[in-house]
């Protein structure tokens, strides 16, 4: 899985116009409290692969759901995965969640891809007021205490980047 550097949006020099790439419903959190925000992901070398979030703070139900998009020339080369793994490190390691869900359109697709090489479990299918007919799936989230060791290297936060974001793996 490559490896990406996570700054909240928020954050982002758009020198190179990234914001403007980035579909207003993953923008539209960027003003929300870390680590309840949104993304862009960076390559090694700094270059934008796409944008991720968690599209609300959890709240009576301890869950929080996340989206991510791979910015075409980007995709299938793991980037997506790496995202919707750095958002499930972060939920993890808040404390705050003990499930994260996503939202996928039906059909085999790459984000139906990612929920099954990560582990989600398939919840159904479901009318979403916004996207209409979608498949829903869910993750238990192991907390980092409770769970000491059980994460793998290659799936941990590592030193802050100089853009202030954690590099994920």
């Amino acid at each position: 899985m490559p490896k990406l550097t996570l700054t909240p949006l928020t954050a982002v020099n758009d020198s190179a116009g990234v914001i403007a790439r980035i579909p207003w419903e993953l923008a539209a959190r960027s003003g929300a409290p870390a680590p309840w925000t949104s993304y862009v992901a960076f390559t090694d070398d700094g270059q934008a692969a796409g944008a991720c979030l968690f599209k609300d703070a959890p709240k009576a139900h301890p869950e929080v759901e996340i989206a991510y998009l791979t910015f075409p020339e980007w995709q299938n080369r793991g980037y997506g995965t790496a995202m919707a793994c750095a958002l499930l490190e972060i939920a993890a390691g808040s404390g705050a969640v003990d499930h994260v869900v996503a939202q996928t359109l039906p059909g085999e697709n790459a984000s139906v891809h990612i929920c099954r090489r990560l582990h989600f479990s398939f919840a159904g299918e479901f009318i979403d007021p916004e996207d209409g007919k979608i498949w829903r799936w869910r993750k238990s989230i192991q907390h980092p205490a409770a769970a000491a060791g059980s994460l793998s290297a290659a799936h941990s936060p590592a030193l802050p980047r100089a853009s202030g974001g954690p590099v994920w793996a």
